[in-house]
């Protein structure tokens, strides 16, 4: 029998098909120093941590496990099941959380009593076997302590450790997190509009769904939205989504640019020697633009109401 058949049988043995087998040794503990080990397995798998804490969530979804079913196989083999923990001592069933639902934020807060909680990540995994044993050797990271998720979409999402656990913050699907310098988190999205916008109005489409006309905060958001809007279609030059942003002077003369969304601070996106193109005259609005003239900057001081090219805008909230 070759090495993986070995290894898929005792997988099956251990736990049928949903949780990685307890190790029989590891490589330190083994009696035979001089045993030679051979790789059968080396790969990412997704499996279930189960800690006993409290999850501070009051968005949970309720589930009754069939017979013979536990809550941590059922949020295993469930696709967007992300925790599950069992519901109090007046009810038989799992709480469950997914990550469907992008609007949630919760945090695990692991100790010595409280709920059996289980949540899913990917693990990456090495599996070794010995000249002198049949028994696989399985060898897990200890070190990991930020897990991801991969889903079956593509997307990797993560889990943050805290001081006494793990944190689950996420933007909504299809939205881009940013992670500031200054510890702020966002979400950001871009919104085209072929038949043109104004400012205006692209504050109020932001409004309408939860969210601001964001503020840049980092040359690196910057290029991601303008690598957005060269994805959008064909562009022109001075081709632009708006962003938040307009100039304020004061008596003396003296001007910067404020943000308006609530929670963006810095200014490092506004370097013009690197990043801003900035012509001033009365242009006193921001957009990242498609602009020939400045071919290696992404962001445009720019008209607040007779932009020339407004093909769209760009929403963002912060998670918190």
């Amino acid at each position: 029998m070759s090495p993986v058949s070995l290894f898929s049988r005792f997988l099956m043995f251990q736990l049928p098909g949903f949780l990685l087998p307890t190790p029989t040794q590891t490589v330190e503990d083994s009696e035979n120093e001089s045993d030679h080990y051979f790789p059968i397995f080396e790969g990412p798998v997704t499996k279930m941590i189960k800690v006993f804490g409290r999850v501070h969530s009051a968005r949970n979804t309720y589930y009754q496990p069939k017979e013979d079913e536990t809550c941590e196989q059922h949020c295993f083999e469930t696709d967007h099941c992300i925790l599950t923990r069992n519901a109090s001592n007046l009810e038989v069933g799992c709480l469950e959380l997914n990550h469907l639902d992008r609007n949630i934020k919760f945090i695990i807060d692991r100790g010595t009593s409280g709920s059996k909680i289980s949540f899913k990540v990917n693990h990456f995994l090495n599996v070794i076997i010995s000249e002198t044993s049949l028994s696989p050797t399985i060898i897990v990271p200890l070190n990991e302590i930020n897990y991801t998720l991969n889903l079956s979409s593509g997307e990797v999402l993560n889990w943050k450790q805290t001081e006494s656990g793990w944190e689950w913050k996420q933007c909504r699907q299809g939205w881009k997190k940013f992670e500031r310098s200054d510890g702020t988190t966002v979400c950001l999205q871009t919104f085209r509009v072929d038949e043109g916008i104004t400012r205006g109005a692209s504050k109020t489409k932001c409004e309408e769904i939860g969210a601001k006309l964001t503020g840049v905060a980092s040359v690196e958001e910057s290029k991601w939205i303008y690598g957005k809007l060269l994805e959008s279609g064909s562009v022109t030059d001075w081709y632009s989504f708006w962003i938040d942003g307009q100039r304020q002077c004061d008596s003396l003369g003296n001007c910067k640019f404020d943000w308006s969304d609530g929670y963006t601070k810095s200014l490092d996106a506004l370097n013009t020697s690197t990043n801003f193109h900035e012509s001033k005259g009365g242009e006193d609005c921001l957009a990242v633009s498609y602009m020939t003239a400045a071919p290696s900057k992404t962001i445009n001081d720019c008209s607040c109401i007779d932009h020339k090219n407004p093909a769209g805008y760009v929403c963002g909230y912060q998670l918190i």
